[in-house]
């Protein structure tokens, strides 16, 4: 579990705990003490690691965006120019996931720190070697050389789609151990409350437990 749930639970158990087993607190009300104490905390970390990450640098990283939302413009433009159809739809979809990983870094600047190669090299690189291709393209050469060069672009394409589909994945995955913590816990205070006492099929009968 990620280790400011671990705290935040933490915090959580003592505050219910406190009430419950101190002060002569009923159940429920005991478990919404520590509830909300579980959630104020997680929430104060959040806050802090955004301070730390996002707040304090904000101005690097907006720049670092508008930089790169640049060079994805660039991009965008120059895939029109593009002749080859597979390049073309290679390069729509690297583009698409490119727009994908800088909106979310926009909404999420703490996350910045786990894209910076993807920022400062992937994107810039890549425009680069497409400025390369079309401009040879446009000469309509037919050189084996050239036609070497066309098949090594191809290949690479290929990767980058996936690394980029990769870094958008890995901007994803932070939150899906985060939320599936919140889950657990939300699932813990539900049983406690009596409410988990039957699932429902998806045919929408009942099963009792």
């Amino acid at each position: 579990m990620n280790s400011k749930y671990i705290l935040s639970g933490a915090i959580g158990g003592i505050f219910f705990a406190v009430p419950y087993l101190a002060l002569n607190f009923g159940i429920i009300p005991s478990l919404v003490v520590g509830a909300a104490a579980f959630g104020a905390s997680a929430l104060a970390t959040k806050e802090s690691e955004l301070d730390k990450l996002g707040k304090k640098n904000l101005g690097v990283y907006k720049k670092l965006l508008e930089e790169n939302i640049g060079y994805l413009e660039s991009l965008k433009h120059l895939t029109k120019m593009v002749d080859d159809e597979a390049i073309k739809k290679d390069v729509v979809e690297i583009t698409k996931t490119s727009e994908k990983i800088i909106n979310r870094l926009e909404k999420t600047p703490e996350k910045i720190s786990q894209a910076t190669n993807f920022l400062n090299y992937y994107l810039p690189i890549t425009l680069k070697i497409m400025k390369k291709y079309e401009e040879i393209e446009n000469e309509k050469l037919t050189s084996k050389e050239v036609k070497d060069f066309k098949t090594r672009i191809i290949n690479l394409l290929t990767n980058i789609k996936s690394a980029f589909n990769m870094q958008l994945n890995n901007l994803y995955s932070t939150d899906m151990v985060d939320i599936d913590a919140e889950m657990k816990v939300f699932e813990s205070v539900l049983k406690s409350d009596g409410l988990l006492g039957e699932t429902i099929r998806k045919d929408g009968e009942k099963d009792e437990h």
